[in-house]
């Protein structure tokens, strides 16, 4: 890895303190359990007879206690977005209802609560809601530092150094990458690889700068792009998405194609709290909206099911494999510019093709690639934008170009400026017998009208509707 300033002393002596398996939630629920006492409610309550004490009252000093005794513990409980997360000393982990409703329930039983009372479904539906209304929420955290989360430790990266420190629960990272931080590591395989599919180098680094960016903050830099790995197959992007989901773990990879994405707000809640969502289709953008909302990390509308809408602000970044990109008609600037787009212009024949590369990689290199990675992270702090390709514009232009139905229409059915009038009722009707052969779809006849205008054809209003001067040649 280039340009990183690591004691490596240090390290070793960091990663002997810190190189402990994180504890599952099971095992955590378990040992803040094991160190429930019994409580005197009374006393809690500040009476002297049972009688006395509010039924609220007992769900309140339960949830006290449970709270205090799992920080005694270091093990802390957070809310964010109505979601429960537990620290297990290396990250925070996301609690489903039902885990964390067994635990509470047999948490009150430790501290005196009758066994009925503590297991009748009332009181332990409003135990679940007492103890998120008392624990902490998190507002944002996407406002943190840059900071990768390793077995061995959390990296923190800036413009100026890597360093590897000891886990904080106030990073509120919600992953772990299941492989230790190794800093002399290097990718031969990898590298190899990429030579041969993509010997274009400004090409490479683009992508290991997009995945570099899903660990930068965007209040730090803000890159508003999807990644697309564009060509046929036999090119090698699936390897690119074995080893990087190999790398961020299944965990913090979701894997939705872009419609569902932009149509579906069931699907956009799956990619909540993960690092990135890389899928092996793109398909349609069902709503330009959301598409920008998504590409640019705003806080977007999504669903679970049979839950009220809520909006996420921490999410996966987008990253696709196609061999076609989306068709959509919208050709303002807005759109174009949040495709980052990779040619994979080389065919692997079947003979070369190492049906085991993926893995080999995995296996031994998942540290080096991370350097890779990390490299490219401190390009963008350097520059502040993408590497320059002229494959990756000329790709760009190319999309851009093909997007555009009715420039297409227009050169394909040789329209061109002209004395003479036409009806656009009659271009509409020729523009949607074009765009049906083609498979593009067909925008409305005021869009098409606005397009025209648009490429220099000028109109005319009359009493039978609006005319444009144009003529086929």
């Amino acid at each position: 890895m280039k340009n990183s300033k690591i004691d490596i002393d240090l390290l070793a002596q960091e990663e002997q303190k810190l190189l402990s398996k994180p504890k599952i939630n099971a095992q955590i629920l378990e040992k803040i359990l094991d160190n429930i006492k019994k409580i005197n409610f009374l006393a809690e309550a500040g009476v002297t007879e049972t009688k006395d004490i509010k039924q609220y009252e007992y769900k309140v000093i339960v949830v006290n206690s449970i709270l205090k005794t799992s920080r005694s513990l270091n093990l802390d409980f957070r809310n964010f977005q109505d979601k429960l997360y537990v620290f297990n000393r290396s990250y925070w982990s996301a609690l489903g209802n039902d885990e964390l409703m067994i635990f509470l329930t047999e948490c009150a039983k430790k501290t005196g609560i009758k066994k009925t009372k503590s297991q009748y479904f009332k009181f332990s539906e409003d135990l679940l809601k007492q103890f998120k209304a008392s624990t902490i929420s998190v507002s944002n955290p996407d406002m943190l530092k840059n900071v990768i989360n390793l077995r061995n430790g959390t990296l923190e990266i800036n413009k100026n150094e890597v360093r590897l420190r000891p886990f904080h629960k106030e990073d509120f990272l919600t992953y772990q990458l299941d492989f230790a931080f190794e800093p002399e590591a290097t990718s031969p395989l990898f590298q190899k690889f990429l030579d041969e599919v993509l010997p274009d180098y400004t090409l490479q680094q683009i992508i290991s700068e997009y995945l570099g960016s899903i660990f930068i903050n965007s209040s730090d830099i803000k890159f508003e792009k999807a990644l697309f790995l564009y060509g046929g197959g036999s090119n090698g992007k699936s390897v690119i998405f074995e080893v990087i989901q190999a790398l961020l773990g299944s965990n913090n990879f979701s894997s939705y194609p872009l419609h569902d994405l932009t149509t579906n707000p069931n699907t956009r809640a799956k990619i909540k709290d993960k690092l990135l969502n890389f899928s092996s289709e793109a398909g349609e953008i069902g709503s330009f909206d959301i598409f920008k909302k998504l590409v640019s990390r705003e806080p977007v509308d999504s669903k679970l099911l049979y839950k009220d809408v809520y909006e996420i602000i921490n999410y996966a970044k987008l990253m696709f494999n196609c061999n076609d990109l989306p068709k959509q008609n919208e050709y303002t600037h807005g759109y174009y510019r949040r495709f980052l787009i990779i040619p994979f212009e080389k065919t692997i024949a079947e003979k070369d093709q190492d049906k085991k590369l993926s893995q080999k990689i995995i296996t031994s290199e998942l540290s080096g690639v991370l350097n890779w990675i990390i490299d490219g992270m401190m390009r963008l702090y350097e520059h502040k934008k993408f590497t320059y390709s002229e494959n990756s514009k000329r790709a760009s232009e190319e999309f851009e170009l093909d997007s555009d139905s009715v420039r297409m229409f227009i050169q394909e059915w040789q329209y061109e400026k002209s004395t003479d009038l036409m009806s656009l009722i009659d271009l509409f009707s020729d523009f949607k017998n074009y765009c049906q052969s083609n498979g593009y779809k067909i925008c409305s006849k005021i869009t098409l009208s606005k397009r025209l205008k648009g490429l220099g054809f000028e109109n005319k209003r009359q009493s039978s509707g609006m005319f444009f001067y144009l003529h086929k040649k």
